[in-house]
Parts: C-alpha cells; structure tokens; sequence
C-alpha cells in the first residue's frame, strides 16, 4: 500500500538488464559482463542477482490489486551514451510488460532525464541530481524534481517553486518523525525512507494548523 518501491538498474554487454544498486558484486562490473557471467554472484540475503525481468513478473504479481508504483533508477553508467541505451531498454521492458501507467523514472544523468522524457512524454520522470532549478527542469520537459534533504535545505524557495509549476517533488531519504512533518507540511509528493510504516503512521494523522 506504499506509493512506491524502487530499483536500480544497470545494463550488461549483451544488452539485459539486472538490478543491483552498486552495479558490482565479486569484482565483476556488470555493464563490463555478459549476463552469463553473473549467473553465479549471490546477494546477501543468499538469492541470485535478479534480471529486470524478473523484478518485472515478481511485482506485477505482488501489485496487481495495488496501487504501488515502480520506480526505476537508471544508474549513471560509464557513459552517458550507455545510461541512455538502459533508459531505452527499461522503458521498452515496461511497455512491453503493459505497466507503464505504473512506473516512474529517475536518474542523476540530466540528459537520460531529458531523453526519456522526450522518447514518452506522459511518463513521470525524475531528476536526482540537485543542480538544477525546478523552473529549469520542468522548461526541459521533465515532470519531476527528486532531490536530497541537503538540496531543499540550501535553497529553501525550490520545493515551493516545484509545486508552483507543476512538478512533482520527492525528498530523499528522511527518516525522522520531525523531518517527516517538515516535507508533509510543506507538500511534498513524496518522501523516500527507510522506514515507510513510521512515515505511513504520520500521513494518516491529521494535525491542526494555524
């Protein structure tokens, strides 16, 4: 019942995608790999290194009654021509699988963001990286800001300016009760946590305000 869950993704050499948030694991680079070479690396918690595809059939099952989105980081890869190529593949993937109007994109790369918002318009996009104005990315076509704590903290108009023109705006990664109320408070779509039944309990209360 959380509005999101989100992934990382990174591109092989044989062009398949795999999840992974450091895009590393036994001293393979995946992007440097074929998926046959990542057939043995285990992950902590003892399951193999997940495909993209498998994520994708695992939480079409999962969410079918749900209204929890997907979202999908494009990692920054060692190119920007490479980040681009995984954004295709990822959107394809999720066109193909017929959950588009489930997932939303977000990456540091500013031109993938700008790339992917061009390829499909209406897909929701997020820009990480804090570096540009909201009025600046939203000119671009991206219908998100998706910035850390520090960014609104050091330009305190943003957050306002976002909601101002429309765009959606994520904080990332609060995990306070006070923060919680700040970014409520000050409207904030979304809040990324790591602890989503605490920031729950606080979306259901309602508080007086002057």
């Amino acid at each position: 019942g959380y509005d999101g869950v989100e992934l990382d993704i990174w591109l092989t050499k044989d062009k398949k995608l795999v999840v992974h948030h450091d895009g590393k694991a036994n001293n393979i680079t995946f992007q440097n790999a074929n998926l046959s070479d990542l057939s043995g690396i285990k992950l902590s918690n003892g399951e193999s290194l997940p495909t993209f595809d498998d994520f994708i059939a695992a939480f079409k099952a999962k969410t079918s009654d749900s209204p929890t989105k997907l979202i999908i980081e494009i990692k920054s890869h060692s190119t920007e021509a490479l980040t681009k190529e995984a954004a295709e593949y990822a959107m394809n993937a999720v066109q193909q699988a017929g959950i588009s109007d489930k997932v939303e994109y977000i990456a540091f790369n500013y031109a993938t963001c700008c790339h992917m918002s061009e390829k499909q318009p209406d897909a929701i996009v997020g820009y990480l990286n804090g570096d540009k104005a909201p009025r600046i990315v939203q000119q671009a076509g991206i219908k998100s800001i998706d910035y850390k704590m520090t960014v609104y903290a050091a330009n305190p108009t943003w957050l306002c300016e976002a909601l101002d023109c429309g765009l959606k705006v994520n904080v990332w990664t609060v995990n306070s009760a006070g923060e919680m109320l700040k970014y409520i408070g000050q409207g904030a779509d979304y809040i990324t946590t790591d602890d989503p039944a605490g920031l729950k309990q606080l979306v259901s209360k309602t508080f007086i305000s002057k």
